[in-house]
């Protein structure tokens, strides 16, 4: 089985510790697959399933993070 590590992109944010948090974190994937927007995880379709490091703050829009 192959595994997929997906990281986050930033697209409605201009908090620089957004992408610090993931640059940090991200170190600690062997790689990086794909970028996802952080704020709209619910809109996501994917054929693969990716490993990825969540944490701290996840959107302003609640309601279009999570699946």
């Amino acid at each position: 089985m192959q595994l997929f590590f997906g990281g986050f992109e930033y697209c409605m944010s201009s908090n620089l510790g957004d992408q610090i948090q993931s640059i940090a974190t991200e170190r600690l994937l062997p790689k990086i697959d794909k970028r996802f927007n952080r704020d709209t995880l619910s809109t996501l379709l994917c054929e693969n399933k990716y490993v990825t490091i969540m944490n701290g703050w996840f959107s302003h829009l609640p309601e279009y993070c999570f699946p």
